[in-house]
């Protein structure tokens, strides 16, 4: 196909984009439950509570975990404990937002979040754009701390 080079193109250049404002996982070798931005955590906890979700917080969540390395097994375990879980549309979703579908989604914004109510706590993250932004900068603080901790 003709355009296979320019498609190319633009998925490296969002790529380098998202990877410069801290989206992408490389780097992240473990995922760290206590990394995790207030509006994870919350939503979480309310998971495992047996609460029902909206599907704005649902997307977001799964798009979160998945872009900090989770592997889609886990995340559907997670899921689990949803009053309407079911496997395969669970599987199905998070396949979809993991890339199935050719687009591999971002979670979105704190903005995006705060607008849709998923966002427990926004005085917490005012200088945050993203969760992940907040993620991948608890992860480096522990990392520090755990070099520093090596040392002595």
């Amino acid at each position: 196909m003709a355009l296979e080079p320019y498609i190319a193109e633009v998925r490296e250049i969002i790529n380098t984009r998202a990877s410069k404002q801290g989206f992408s996982s490389e780097g992240l070798s473990e995922v760290i439950p206590g990394c995790f931005p207030p509006c994870m955590s919350t939503t979480i906890a309310d998971v495992q509570a047996n609460v029902n979700l909206s599907h704005t917080m649902r997307f977001g969540m799964t798009s979160f975990l998945l872009n900090i390395g989770m592997t889609t097994e886990r995340v559907t375990e997670i899921f689990k404990a949803s009053p309407d879980f079911k496997e395969h549309a669970t599987s199905y979703q998070i396949t979809h937002i993991n890339g199935a579908s050719g687009i591999t989604y971002t979670c979105p914004a704190c903005a995006t979040m705060v607008t849709n109510g998923n966002c427990p706590v926004k005085a917490l993250c005012k200088k945050i754009e993203n969760p992940l932004v907040y993620y991948r900068r608890k992860v480096w603080v522990e990392n520090k701390k755990r070099v520093v901790q090596k040392q002595i």
